[in-house]
């Protein structure tokens, strides 16, 4: 059973038994704000691997593009309400940098403007420095 469970798991599915969630409960729930933070830096860890030129940019733009959205929603996630952030105006304008930014480069990665994918990158990566300054 626990090798089946860890295949479910590894395959992307999700394992069973587990029981449904309650459609009523908010994400704060099952979801703890370090491991929508760990994502994050899986992510910017991705595109610092993976998107390193103009070439790769145009190679990778589908998947950066993705990688931006699931960013873009995570982040937001962070400023609803029980997160503890959510009246927190210096975390929602961090929260919006990096947002802003997230666009940027999708928007780059949809054009193949390197240029405009790195600027949007080193202001995320700076966003993300600023605000672990003040909340770490």
């Amino acid at each position: 059973e626990p090798y089946l469970t860890v295949s479910d798991i590894l395959s992307g599915s999700p394992p069973g038994g587990l029981p449904e969630p309650n459609e009523d409960d908010a994400l704060v729930e099952y979801v703890d704000i370090g491991f929508l933070m760990k994502r994050l830096d899986i992510g910017k860890t991705w595109m610092q691997v993976n998107v390193v030129t103009e070439a790769t940019l145009k190679e990778k733009a589908d998947e950066l593009k993705h990688e931006t959205a699931v960013m873009v929603m995570l982040l937001t996630v962070t400023t609803t309400e029980g997160y503890g952030y959510f009246e927190d105006d210096d975390f929602k304008a961090f929260a919006k940098e990096f947002i802003d930014n997230c666009h940027k480069m999708a928007e780059a990665a949809e054009t193949g403007n390197f240029d405009n994918y790195q600027l949007g990158f080193s202001q995320m990566d700076q966003a993300c420095q600023k605000c672990h300054s003040t909340y770490r």
